[in-house]
């Protein structure tokens, strides 16, 4: 997968016209020239924030790679910012994807608290888009809340305000 991710990015950027030198100039030196073709040869996976400066240099919507960026990401950390990334940015259908599939990894994992938190951002989404919680969402939360840990309420909270 990485490899066909990174393929993509290496035929977007020729038929741009650009070279990596020129494509990583674009991005004011944020990234080396060896750091991209990693990516381009499926080596390594870029953060959120590289794969911005990428769309942004190939002159693209910002949400061009997100669909197969991920697919090929299963870290909870980079998936929560993705997630929140895309909410700011008023994708609510990418930020319940991404959502759901930590739902899914944390269910995996039998990690509940995480669930309540994925539950409590998938609220606040639905909310901005005028839609009520669903009741098995409720029930979820109402039933399992307790198991929440310090940090995993503050994080919930601090979601709720922000």
């Amino acid at each position: 997968m990485r490899k066909k991710f990174g393929r993509k990015l290496l035929l977007l950027r020729k038929a741009r016209g650009l070279s990596q030198d020129e494509l990583c100039a674009n991005v004011d030196q944020q990234l080396t020239k060896a750091a991209y073709g990693k990516i381009e040869r499926g080596i390594s996976l870029p953060k959120i924030d590289t794969l911005d400066l990428i769309t942004d240099a190939l002159s693209l919507d910002y949400s061009y790679f997100y669909e197969d960026y991920l697919k090929l990401v299963h870290d909870k950390k980079t998936l929560s910012d993705f997630a929140w990334r895309c909410a700011r940015m008023k994708n609510y259908t990418l930020a319940r994807k991404i959502t759901n599939k930590r739902i899914k990894l944390a269910k995996k994992k039998k990690e509940r608290g995480e669930v309540i938190v994925c539950l409590f951002d998938l609220i606040i989404w639905g909310k901005q888009e005028g839609r009520a919680p669903s009741s098995r969402s409720l029930e979820y939360l109402s039933s399992h809340f307790h198991l929440l840990s310090q940090e995993q309420m503050k994080e919930c909270f601090q979601n709720v305000f922000m």
